[in-house]
C-alpha cells in the first residue's frame, strides 16, 4: 500500500463530511462521493499501484472514518430530533457507521479501479 497516496487523498472524506454537515442529504451526497470514487480509481490505474485492492479499500476507510467524526463533530442537534436513535447517543452512531461507509466506499473505488483496469492505459516513468 501506498501511503502517501493514501494521506494525499483523505482531505476528500473531510469534504464529504463537511458537505454532509451543510445539510446534503443522502440521494445527493452520492454524487459527489461517486465522483472522487471515480477520480480515487483514476489515479490508482494510472499510476499502476502493485497493491491496488488495499489501497482502494484503505482510502475508502479513511474517507468513511473522516466524513463520519466530521458528522459526530458538527451534526449532533438534527439527528437528535430523529426517532431513528433512541437509544443510542447520535456521536456513536456516527462512529459506528463510519467503518462501514468506509468500507462500502472502499469497495467501490476498488471496483471502479478494477473496471478502469481495462481501458486507462498506465502510466510509465
Amino acid at each position: 500500500m501506498n501511503w502517501r497516496f493514501i494521506f494525499f487523498l483523505s482531505p476528500i472524506g473531510i469534504l464529504l463530511g463537511i458537505l454532509s454537515a451543510w445539510g446534503i442529504k443522502a440521494p445527493w451526497i452520492l454524487i459527489p462521493t461517486i465522483f472522487f470514487c471515480l477520480l480515487a480509481a483514476y489515479m490508482l490505474v494510472r499510476y499502476d499501484l502493485k497493491k491496488w485492492f488495499p489501497t482502494a479499500i484503505a482510502i475508502g476507510m479513511l474517507w468513511g472514518i473522516l466524513q463520519q467524526s466530521f458528522q459526530a463533530l458538527y451534526f449532533e442537534t438534527p439527528m437528535e430530533h430523529s426517532a431513528i436513535f433512541e437509544g443510542i447517543s447520535t456521536r456513536h452512531w456516527n462512529l459506528l457507521t463510519g467503518v462501514l461507509t468506509g468500507l462500502a466506499t472502499g469497495i467501490l473505488i476498488a471496483i471502479f479501479t478494477w473496471i478502469l483496469k481495462k481501458v486507462v492505459p498506465v502510466k510509465t516513468f
